[in-house]
């Protein structure tokens, strides 16, 4: 059994003219190391990879933060009213003791 980097192909370098082994051709276009080229194919996958999860992670961070400040909107209305209608009470207990006791 050959191995692939001794097994013989036609040449995309001199158009089927000649032949050339895998290495040789790898050669010509100037990829030497297999292992550094699979090592970079790897890298660039991982890299797009990494990219792909920081993206996702940053939009569910502002899908949070944006949900988060609505609620938070919500709450406060809701106690303003609530802190309203406290003090309109209480404004109308004082006035009504002022009525009741001269």
């Amino acid at each position: 059994m050959r191995s692939p980097s001794s097994e013989s192909i036609e040449c995309p370098l001199c158009s089927g003219v000649g032949e050339l082994s895998r290495t040789a051709i790898l050669d010509r276009l100037g990829v030497k190391d297999f292992a550094r080229v699979a090592q970079l194919t790897a890298e660039e996958a991982f890299r797009l990879l990494q990219k792909k999860h920081d993206h996702e992670n940053q939009s569910a961070w502002s899908r949070f933060e944006t949900e988060l400040g609505k609620r938070v909107a919500e709450i406060r209305e809701q106690h303003k009213d609530e802190l309203y209608l406290a003090l309109s009470e209480k404004e109308s207990l004082v006035q009504k003791q002022t009525f009741d006791h001269p």
